[in-house]
C-alpha cells in the first residue's frame, strides 16, 4: 500500500511539475510573441516613419523647386525688357546682371572666355559704356563665392523660402575668389587691380546687334587660358582630404567634377544642381546626407555654394555609390565604371543596363560574370539615357590626366 500510494504521489508529481513546465512553457511562449510583435510593431513603426520623414522631404524639395522657378521666371521678366533676351547660366557658365541689369557678365570656365556687355541706343557713341566695361574687370576679379550668392538673387529667394526648417542644412559660401580656378595667381585682393590691367590690355571690343530693334550690345571680351588640370589645383587639399576619409580616388573625384561643372564653383542648372559637382539636393544630397548625419537632409543654395562643402557632398555620393550601392561588384575597375555611370543617372538605371530592372543585387550577379571591357561596353550600349552614356565615356578619357 505504502508503495502504491508513493507512485500514485510521484506520478502526481509528475503530472503536476510537467503542468507546471507546460504552463511556463506556455508563459515563455506568450512572452516571446508578446515580445515578437512588438518588435514587429517598432519594425514596422520604423518603416512608417522612414516613408513619411521621405514624404515630407519631397514636399520640402517641391517647395525649394517651385521657389527656385519663381524667382526665375521673376528675373526673366526683369531682365529681357532691358535686353531684349534672357541668357541664362549653366554647368561651365556662370552668367550675371550687375548695376541693375544693365551689364551682363558671361565667364565660360571650359574656354577660359570672359565677356562683359551693356546695351546701348543704337548710333550711340561708344566711349562711356566701353569705359563702363572697363572698370567692370576689377569688380568681375574682386568677386568671391560669397559676394557673388548674397547677390543671386535666386538663391536669395530659395533661402529665404527654406528658412527656419530643420530638415536643411544651410551654410556660407567661401571668401575664395570666384575666378581663381581660371586665375591661380589671383589668392587675395591686392593682386586683383594689376591682374584687371592686364586683362584690359589684352581685351577687345566689339558691337553688335541686339534683340531690340532700337539697341546695340558694346562687348568687352578677353580669354584666361587655363588647361583642366591647371584648374584642378585650386582643389588639390580638399581633394586630398576628402578622398582618405572617403576611400575614393581623387582622380575620379577631379575628373567628374571636371565633366560637371569645368571648375565653375558657381555653377548652376534649373533641375536644380549647384557647384563644382553639380549637387542635386533630392537626389545625391540626400543619399549623401543621410551617410554623413545619419538622416536625409535638404541642402541650401548656401550650403552648396561653398565649394568645399560641394566637393565633400560629391566626395560621399561616390562613396555610397562605390562603396554601399555596387560595393558587391567584385573587379574594382568595373564597380569604378558602374559609379561614374550611377553619379549621372542612379544606381537603379545601371542596373536596368544589365537587364535586371532596377535590381542592383541581380544586376551585380551579371556584372561579376563580366570583365571590365564587357561592363564598360555594355554600358555604353545599354543605359537608358544617351546623357549618361556621353558621361561615362568624357568621365573615363578624363581619368588619366588625374593619375
Amino acid at each position: 500500500m505504502t508503495s502504491k500510494r508513493l507512485s500514485l504521489a510521484g506520478k502526481a508529481a509528475c503530472v503536476i511539475g510537467f503542468t507546471c513546465l507546460a504552463f511556463a512553457s506556455y508563459a515563455a511562449d506568450s512572452d516571446f510573441e508578446t515580445f515578437a510583435r512588438e518588435q514587429r510593431a517598432g519594425v514596422q513603426q520604423s518603416k512608417n516613419d522612414f516613408e513619411a520623414y521621405k514624404d515630407e522631404l519631397k514636399k520640402e524639395f517641391e517647395l525649394y523647386k517651385n521657389a527656385y522657378d519663381r524667382a526665375l521666371e521673376k528675373q526673366r521678366k526683369r531682365v529681357t525688357p532691358r535686353w531684349g533676351e534672357y541668357r541664362e547660366g549653366g554647368k561651365e557658365v556662370w552668367v550675371s546682371y550687375e548695376r541693375d541689369d544693365s551689364i551682363r557678365r558671361s565667364v565660360n570656365f571650359r574656354t577660359g572666355e570672359v565677356e562683359l556687355e551693356t546695351v546701348i541706343p543704337r548710333g550711340e557713341k561708344q566711349e562711356q559704356a566701353v569705359q563702363l566695361l572697363r572698370a567692370q574687370i576689377l569688380d568681375l576679379f574682386r568677386e568671391t563665392e560669397n559676394s557673388v550668392y548674397n547677390k543671386d538673387d535666386i538663391a536669395q529667394a530659395v533661402e529665404k523660402e527654406l528658412a527656419g526648417n530643420k530638415k536643411v542644412v544651410t551654410g556660407k559660401p567661401t571668401t575664395r575668389p570666384a575666378m581663381q580656378a581660371l586665375m591661380p595667381e589671383l589668392d587675395n585682393t591686392n593682386s586683383a587691380p594689376d591682374l584687371a590691367r592686364k586683362a584690359e590690355q589684352n581685351a577687345a571690343i566689339d558691337t553688335r546687334k541686339s534683340a531690340l530693334p532700337d539697341k546695340e550690345v558694346v562687348r568687352l571680351k578677353f580669354t584666361l587660358p587655363r588647361t583642366a588640370p591647371e584648374k584642378s589645383r585650386l582643389y588639390d587639399g580638399i581633394v586630398g582630404k576628402v578622398s582618405r576619409k572617403e576611400d575614393v580616388p581623387p582622380a575620379i573625384i577631379f575628373a567628374v567634377m571636371e565633366t560637371e561643372s569645368n571648375f565653375n564653383p558657381l555653377a548652376k542648372s534649373h533641375i536644380p544642381a549647384y557647384g563644382l559637382m553639380q549637387i542635386v539636393p533630392r537626389s545625391a544630397g540626400l543619399d549623401a546626407t543621410n551617410y554623413l548625419y545619419g538622416e536625409g537632409r535638404l541642402l541650401s543654395p548656401s550650403f552648396l555654394y561653398n565649394s568645399d562643402n560641394n566637393i565633400v557632398i560629391g566626395s560621399a555620393y561616390l562613396h555610397v555609390l562605390y562603396h554601399q550601392y555596387l560595393g558587391k561588384i567584385e573587379n574594382p575597375v568595373s564597380r569604378l565604371y558602374c559609379t561614374v555611370a550611377a553619379y549621372n543617372t542612379g544606381a537603379g538605371n545601371v542596373a536596368k543596363a544589365f537587364g535586371h530592372g532596377t535590381n542592383i543585387k541581380r544586376a551585380t550577379q551579371s556584372i561579376n560574370q563580366l570583365s571590365p571591357k564587357q561592363v564598360y561596353a555594355t554600358l555604353l550600349k545599354k543605359l537608358p539615357h544617351a546623357e549618361t552614356r556621353r558621361y561615362l565615356k568624357d568621365v573615363s578619357l578624363r581619368l588619366e590626366k588625374y593619375q
